[in-house]
């Protein structure tokens, strides 16, 4: 009845996969900004897509059940493709201010943190700015 065996798991694990995927959106953008976000969306989902490739590509010989190949050889201008990864992970890194070079002078955030009789802490944004011309 069932032939592809690939086909079945990826049915069943495709479900939970997805809520990973949205939990993981929806605490992103609770730690960071939506802007954060969408910069790291774009250097996951490139960089994981290549590594995926490269890994499905080794794991199954280039075949799967098929005589089509599957996922991405390594190849002369893998170097080059890494490099940008790389460079990509690195920009990131910098943009989401996860980590801090000394040359730089960097601003302090719009939220404040502020404590209340109970020791809870809160948060409020200090004012909204703008600027006309």
């Amino acid at each position: 009845m069932f032939k592809s065996n690939m086909l079945i798991i990826a049915f069943f694990l495709y479900p939970f996969l997805s809520c990973l995927f949205n939990i993981s959106v929806l605490g992103t953008e609770f730690m960071f900004s939506a802007a954060k976000y969408l910069v790291l969306d774009i250097v996951v989902s490139s960089t994981m897509q290549w590594v995926l490739d490269l890994i499905l590509f080794y794991s199954t010989n280039g075949k799967l059940e098929t005589e089509q190949q599957f996922g991405t050889k390594w190849d002369g201008y893998s170097f080059i493709r890494l490099i940008g990864v790389i460079i990509l992970v690195i920009g990131a890194i910098f943009y989401i201010k996860l980590m801090r070079l000394k040359c730089f002078e960097y601003e302090d955030p719009d939220v404040s943190v502020f404590k209340t009789n109970n020791d809870d802490e809160r948060y409020e944004l200090d004012s909204f700015r703008m600027s006309i011309v």
